[in-house]
């Protein structure tokens, strides 16, 4: 036994003694107060394991990088962050990668992690993480998001015409509002609706898969095994995926959605740039998709309120998540929350309402006073989400 404890003793004195870095200790919890959310342990430099210390800068955009045996220590000052552009974060760490500091792939678990390191006032999170998914934006898909898809079926299949075949009167309506007169193309059936959902890619990054679709024809809906036209396949290199909004000033003023996939974050982000030159390239790209003529793409994130994985548009907060649910939001009482961190679920502490104004960026767990979890197979997870 002597001899046991002092090998043990010996192997300590050597992690102790070697190069390689601390571990990182794993998530306490965050604290929401006077509506910033404080990260677990209080932040502080994120240390991260990299292929070739060698490759990685000392600096990068005013952001330190301290290399500390296979892995760097990165400094990122809350003023710092505050000065990026939105998005910028996630396309510092980018870059970072093409620079080989980074292993391919690594950059947006790194931005996460970045970003789980200061303090934040709320919404600064999503920002720094995400670019609008509004007009001329984009929104980056990763696993746990989902897409629905509304297209126009008409009556001959190779129609091109519009689903509108003229916008009639305006009237005015009670409260400032206005009534819209819309009559359908004489051509037009009914429509698709079909969801995909995004899943854990084979060692990183993501896989798109078709959900359920439904057929809408005069009425009558019917179940489908995969969509009429599967415009959205993808082949099993492409890993990470962007949801792109172009607006280009033409005679009709044209909007493009284009879906694009890519093996890496940082090829996703060249062929943005390509795309955002000329949109007509997405043809000759092989994991680019233009959504067909008047085809609504609808992003979402996907969050877990109860026993309910619930879609939500992104920018959503805790107080929608709740009404989704016809959950009462009036009192914090029984109210519980988790945001993924580090590879794990984080608990949320908090102390007045403000965490219903709390952004969900997707994989959030919400727990509600009527919550009651099933008593068989109930897992360790879930029996201490009710502790």
């Amino acid at each position: 036994m002597r001899i046991f404890l002092a090998a043990l003793l010996a192997l300590a004195g050597c992690a102790r003694r070697g190069e390689a870095p601390a571990p990182v200790r794993p998530p306490g919890f965050f604290r929401l107060a006077n509506e910033v959310l404080i990260p677990p342990h209080g932040g502080g430099p994120t240390t991260f394991d990299v292929p070739d210390p060698a490759a990685c800068p000392a600096e990068l955009e005013g952001v330190g990088l301290e290399r500390v045996g296979r892995a760097v220590r990165i400094h990122a000052a809350p003023a710092r962050l505050a000065g990026f552009e939105r998005g910028g974060l996630s396309r510092w760490a980018v870059e970072l990668e093409r620079s080989g500091c980074l292993s391919p792939g690594d950059a947006p678990e790194l931005a996460r992690r970045l970003a789980h390191g200061v303090a934040l006032p709320l919404g600064e999170e999503r920002r720094l993480l995400e670019v609008s998914e509004g007009r001329d934006g984009y929104l980056d898909l990763r696993a746990g998001h989902r897409l629905r898809t509304v297209r126009p079926i008409f009556r001959d299949p190779s129609t091109a015409t519009s689903a509108l075949r003229q916008i009639g009167d305006t009237e005015a309506a009670p409260g400032g509002g206005l009534t819209v007169t819309v009559r359908a193309a004489e051509d037009l059936v009914g429509y698709e609706r079909a969801w995909y959902r995004f899943i854990e890619g084979d060692g990183s990054g993501a896989a798109l898969l078709p959900m359920e679709t439904v057929l809408v024809i005069e009425g009558e809906e019917t179940d489908r095994p995969s969509p009429l036209d599967e415009w959205l396949r993808f082949g099993d290199d492409a890993r990470y995926f962007r949801l792109l909004f172009l607006s280009r000033l033409t005679e009709t003023a044209e909007n493009d959605i284009l879906l694009v996939g890519a093996a890496t974050p940082v090829i996703l982000e060249d062929q943005t740039e390509a795309l955002r030159e000329n949109p007509a390239r997405c043809a000759a790209l092989s994991h680019c998709r233009k959504a067909p003529v008047e085809t609504a793409v609808l992003p979402f994130i996907t969050v877990d309120v109860d026993d309910a994985t619930v879609p939500l548009a992104p920018g959503a907060r805790v107080r929608g998540a709740l009404a989704t649910q016809s959950k009462p939001n009036e009192s914090v009482d029984g109210l519980r929350v988790w945001k993924p961190s580090a590879g794990r679920l984080v608990p949320v502490r908090f102390g007045d309402d403000s965490i219903f104004e709390l952004p969900l960026l997707g994989g959030e767990r919400i727990r509600t006073k009527s919550y009651i979890p099933s008593a068989v197979g109930t897992s360790r997870e879930a029996r201490a989400a009710i502790r």
